[in-house]
C-alpha cells in the first residue's frame, strides 16, 4: 500500500464490537484488516448492546466506531429519535468516503439508507450475508400469538424482497459469502450479476496443524448463542439418544438467555426419559479460549434452523474436527461432516462417528484442507481490498 492515497471507508453494519455473533465478528476482522493495510475505516452501527447504551464514539483496534441509538423492533419498525436517524443518514451522505460497505438486508442500517443510495457519492458495496427472510414461513402449530406474528413477518418479508430489486442496481458491487448463498441466487434470478464471493474466515489460532488432540478428553461440542434459531434442544436430544459411551456434551453460548433456561429444563427431562449423561451448558467462556475447546472435541455438532455460512463450522474444520449439521446454508456443500436433519438421524450420525474413528479422522482432514484454502482471514481481507481497489481504479483510470 506504499505510495497511494489513504482511502476512507464506511463500514455500515447493524451490530459491531462488542457483539460477538457471526456478522459482527466478520465485519470486525475485515474492518481491522483494512486498517492494517493502510485504510481509514469508520464503522457506523447500533449504540445498544444487550440492552445497554454504548459510547457514541470509540476507537478500537484502529477502527473509529460511530454509534447511533437506533434499533429495530420485532415488527421491523425503526425505533429512534428522528434527529438520530437523520444524523446517521447525513454521516453517510456528507462524509468524504470513497467506499461505503453496507451490510445485510432487513436491518435498520440498510433499510434506512436504501431510499438514499443515489445521494451517497461513495462507491457502494452490498455485503449481503445471505437473505434470511427468504426462508420465513408461516408457523401453523405454535399457538395463536406465534401464528399471528409469523403471518406478519412472512407478509413483511414478501413485500420487502419484492421491493429490493429496485435498489440492487444502485450498488457498484455485491459480496456473497458462498457460491450457495441465498442472496446470490436471488440477485442472479433478478438479473444482477455484479457480485463476488468472499468466504467467511476464522482466526489463525484455529489452524493448529501440529496440535495433538488429548485422548483423555471425550466430548462433543456446540458453540453458538442460545436461541431458538440455533435450536440446541435438537442436538441435545440426539446426544441423549445416541450411543455415546463415556462421552460428554458441551454447549457454549456467549451469554445466558431465556432459551438457555429452557435447555436446563430439557436436560432434566431428558435425564428422566433417557438416563443420565454429562451435559454441560456453559456461557461466558472467553473468546480466546474457544479454540481450546474446539481442538479437543471429537465431534462438532450444530442443529440450527437457519445459517448462511456458519463460522463455528469453519472453526471446527480449521481444527480438523468432523462436524454434524442440519442442512442449512452451505453446510451440505462443505467437506468434513455429515448432514442430519432429524433428531434420530443426528443421533445415528453421532453413534457412527464415535464408533468409526478412522472415518471421523478422514472427515476432519478433508474439512481442514478446505478451511486452509477458503477460510483464512488474510484471504478474505485481501479479497475485499482487491474489490475496493478494482472499483476505485475503474474511476481513476
Amino acid at each position: 500500500m506504499e505510495g497511494r492515497i489513504v482511502r476512507k471507508i464506511a463500514m455500515i453494519v447493524e451490530n459491531y464490537y462488542p457483539s460477538m455473533s457471526g456478522v459482527p465478528v466478520v465485519m470486525q476482522y475485515l474492518s481491522e484488516g483494512l486498517v492494517q493495510n493502510g485504510y481509514q475505516v469508520d464503522v457506523l452501527t447500533c449504540g445498544y448492546h444487550q440492552g445497554e447504551k454504548l459510547k457514541k464514539v470509540e476507537l478500537h483496534n484502529g477502527v473509529s466506531i460511530y454509534r447511533y441509538y437506533i434499533k429495530q423492533s420485532p415488527q421491523y419498525q425503526v425505533i429512534g429519535e428522528q434527529s438520530e436517524i437523520q444524523a446517521f443518514i447525513n454521516k453517510v451522505r456528507s462524509e468524504q468516503y470513497e467506499c461505503a460497505i453496507i451490510t445485510c438486508a432487513q436491518c435498520w442500517t440498510t433499510n434506512i439508507l436504501l431510499p438514499f443510495l443515489d445521494q451517497i457519492k461513495a462507491k457502494k458495496i452490498f455485503y449481503t450475508h445471505g437473505y434470511s427472510g427468504l426462508s420465513f414461513s408461516i408457523e401453523w402449530e405454535k399457538g395463536l400469538k406465534t401464528f399471528a406474528g409469523s403471518i406478519y413477518r412472512y407478509l413483511w418479508m414478501k413485500a420487502y424482497y419484492a421491493r429490493l430489486p429496485q435498489y440492487l442496481g444502485k450498488f457498484d458491487a455485491v459480496v456473497f459469502i458462498s457460491e450457495n448463498d441465498s442472496a446470490k441466487d436471488f440477485n442472479e434470478k433478478h438479473g444482477f450479476r455484479h457480485g463476488v464471493v468472499i468466504d467467511n474466515a476464522v482466526e489463525d489460532r484455529f489452524f493448529e496443524l501440529d496440535y495433538v488432540r488429548d485422548p483423555n478428553k471425550k466430548y462433543i461440542l456446540n458453540v453458538s448463542n442460545y436461541s431458538y434459531v440455533k435450536n440446541q434442544e435438537q442436538l441435545m436430544e440426539a446426544f441423549y439418544q445416541a450411543d455415546t459411551a463415556d462421552y460428554s456434551l458441551i454447549l457454549i453460548g456467549s451469554v445466558e438467555t431465556p432459551y438457555a433456561q429452557r435447555l436446563y429444563k430439557l436436560r432434566n427431562e431428558f435425564e428422566v426419559q433417557y438416563g443420565h449423561k454429562n451435559v454441560h451448558i456453559l456461557h461466558g467462556v472467553p473468546r480466546n479460549q474457544i479454540n481450546e475447546y474446539v481442538r479437543d472435541a471429537s465431534i462438532f455438532i450444530m442443529s440450527s434452523t437457519w445459517e448462511q455460512y456458519s463460522i463455528a463450522l469453519c472453526e471446527a474444520m480449521a481444527e480438523g474436527v468432523p462436524f454434524i449439521s442440519t442442512n442449512v446454508g452451505n453446510a451440505a456443500c462443505l467437506p468434513g461432516g455429515i448432514i442430519a436433519d432429524s433428531v434420530s438421524d443426528m443421533a445415528n450420525a453421532i453413534s457412527d462417528l464415535l464408533a468409526h474413528p478412522i472415518k471421523a479422522k478422514a472427515l476432519g482432514k478433508a474439512g481442514n484442507a478446505f478451511a486452509k484454502q477458503h477460510n483464512k482471514r488474510e484471504v478474505a481481507i485481501r479479497s475485499l481490498i482487491n474489490l475496493i481497489e478494482q472499483l476505485m481504479t475503474k474511476d481513476e483510470a
